[in-house]
């Protein structure tokens, strides 16, 4: 398993383990928080990125939700 450190020195998109293991939180949590639209979240197709920057901005409550796209479940309307 990666490092927190190790994380933030890649320079890709993040998963819900990544920003997990970022915040120091469980899987669940992120992705509860994707889906209710807290955790500022991309879609790609059925996956679910985040960009670390806008994590960390999140993480030090710095979040701007204007540009969030929140996570849909397939079959419902946002």
């Amino acid at each position: 398993m990666r490092t927190a450190e190790e994380i933030l020195a890649e320079d890709r998109l993040w998963t819900v383990p990544d920003v997990a293991r970022f915040l120091s939180m469980s899987t669940s949590w992120v992705s509860k928080r994707a889906a209710d639209g807290t955790l500022p979240t991309l879609r790609i197709g059925r996956a679910v990125r985040f960009e670390p920057e806008a994590v960390r901005s999140f993480a030090r409550g710095e979040s701007d939700h204007g540009a969030v796209l929140p996570l849909t479940r397939p079959g419902t309307r946002s």
